[in-house]
């Protein structure tokens, strides 16, 4: 079992492992390795990957913690 097709973009991270798709909504090729062991755990433990997806859809980092902020553009027409 190994993570594949991971892509990123600056809403989260969708990843494949074992033919089944994930999605975080977290930044960072950490936090996909965070999410590839907790998926491991979950289905040793009988969870199915909706159950683990419908789990990481309300992962949320503390304040502050890679935290997206949209700047205002600089660059006029």
């Amino acid at each position: 079992m190994s993570v594949e097709n991971a892509l990123s973009n600056s809403d989260g991270s969708q990843f494949s492992v074992a033919n089944d798709i994930y999605y975080i909504p977290l930044l960072g090729a950490h936090n996909i390795n965070n999410a590839f062991a907790t998926i491991a755990v979950a289905l040793r433990l009988g969870l199915n990957p909706a159950e683990i997806n419908e789990g990481f859809i309300h992962l949320k980092l503390p304040e502050m913690r890679l935290e997206k902020i949209t700047l205002p553009s600089i660059y006029h027409n």
